[in-house]
């Protein structure tokens, strides 16, 4: 990532046109840059676009989080295209969330079993929308899971890597790798074997996060992030003292959500939110 604002001229005419108060840069990606922006008392995220970014994968993000309309999925307030020096920019108009990202809180802290639970609550319900519109987010992560301040409630975000299950791949074949956060990609994901993936992907990707997130640890940590990507390449379990603290913490779900082949994990988020409602004991 970058802290330069390479676009920060264009997310400020477009407050201008618009009415809108620029505060601040957020972040930048490989394909955008975000920027904080007021309007009246309410403050949304503006995400700008770079002028060469795959039109048909910003496409697909798009449509994504236009059919995905769920609590837990970032809200898409608006889009357009805004032309500048000769160059035209896509740019989104989404909410903003003042509660920060999990990858920030993880920083400074864990969370409380009683969190956790709550967490993937919140996820789950994401994934109860995303299975039944057959698309898979392949991007799950600490970084990708915002909160909304006023009642902590988790917001899946960035749906710049969505794979649409009814539409065909954008992702060549003969790469080795498919795209997402190696360290937090399933190995179906890691080895692009397309016809294995769903929404179990995305499951794998939160039981790693809820790792990190109850532990401080990676489940399939191997020394280096090389080694830990490669262990869940080659179809290793994850570590026999992660899922001990899991066991002992009462999270044994998350044990099956990292199964490593897709078959081994839930089927249906239903099925993971029955066993999710189960976990008991002193939170």
């Amino acid at each position: 990532m970058s802290g330069k604002c390479d676009f920060e001229h264009v997310a400020r005419a477009i407050c201008k046109v618009h009415n809108f108060i620029y505060e601040r840069f957020i972040d930048s990606g490989s394909y955008k840059e975000t920027y904080q922006v007021k309007s009246g008392e309410d403050y949304f995220a503006l995400k700008i676009f770079r002028p060469n970014n795959s039109s048909e994968r910003t496409d697909r993000e798009i449509d994504a989080m236009r059919r995905a309309i769920c609590p837990n999925i970032a809200r898409l307030i608006d889009v357009d295209d805004f032309i500048m020096n000769g160059d035209t920019f896509l740019y989104l108009l989404e909410e903003y969330f003042a509660g920060g990202a999990l990858g920030t809180r993880l920083k400074t802290s864990l969370l409380s079993k009683s969190e956790i639970i709550t967490l993937g609550e919140d996820l789950i319900t994401a994934f109860e929308v995303t299975y039944k519109e057959r698309i898979v987010h392949r991007d799950v992560k600490p970084d990708n899971i915002m909160f909304r301040v006023d009642t902590a409630e988790a917001v899946l975000i960035d749906f710049g890597l969505v794979r649409d299950l009814d539409a065909s791949s954008l992702t060549q074949t003969f790469h080795m790798r498919g795209p997402g956060t190696p360290i937090y990609s399933a190995p179906e994901q890691l080895n692009n074997e397309k016809n294995m993936i769903d929404w179990r992907t995305d499951q794998f990707s939160l039981g790693i996060t809820i790792c990190e997130a109850a532990f401080g640890e990676h489940p399939f940590d191997a020394g280096s992030s090389a080694k830990t990507v490669e262990r869940i390449a080659t179809r290793a379990t994850c570590n026999k003292t992660t899922a001990g603290k899991l066991l002992n913490l009462g999270l044994a779900p998350v044990i099956k959500m990292f199964e490593p082949y897709p078959i081994g994990r839930y089927r249906t988020p239903g099925l993971l939110r029955d066993d999710w409602s189960k976990m008991g004991g002193e939170k």
